[in-house]
């Protein structure tokens, strides 16, 4: 969509530039001279992008990935035992009627054994 947008306006840049502007009239002065200003073509209004669909397993997967994602952050960069980090068997999609896919990570404190 975005390179038909372009494509559009470029086209729209090259009529401006043919467009042959009449010569200016040679000022006399003293005199007041009248020129019509030309009407002008407006830019094409951009094309709305097509909407796309994405299936509730893709939104799995991509939560699941996201999950695991976050687990390996928190044990490797921030070095939390991964013991003390529990996750989901399967990350959940929120129900139908809560509006946009999301998803819960859940971490649950896990009191460290003493030695």
């Amino acid at each position: 969509m975005a390179l038909e947008n372009e494509q559009r306006l470029q086209k729209w840049r090259n009529r401006q530039k043919q467009k042959l502007q009449p010569a200016p009239p040679v000022p006399v002065p003293g005199k007041i001279l009248e020129q019509d200003i030309p009407k002008q073509e407006p830019p094409p209004a951009p094309l709305a992008p097509e909407p796309i669909t994405v299936s509730d397993t893709v939104l799995q997967d991509l939560a699941q990935e996201r999950a695991l994602q976050v687990y390996d952050f928190c044990t490797t960069d921030l070095g939390i035992a991964s013991q003390r980090i529990t996750l989901q068997e399967k990350a959940s999609l929120a129900p139908p009627e809560t509006p946009g896919h999301q998803v819960q990570i859940e971490f649950k404190y896990v009191e460290p054994q003493g030695p």
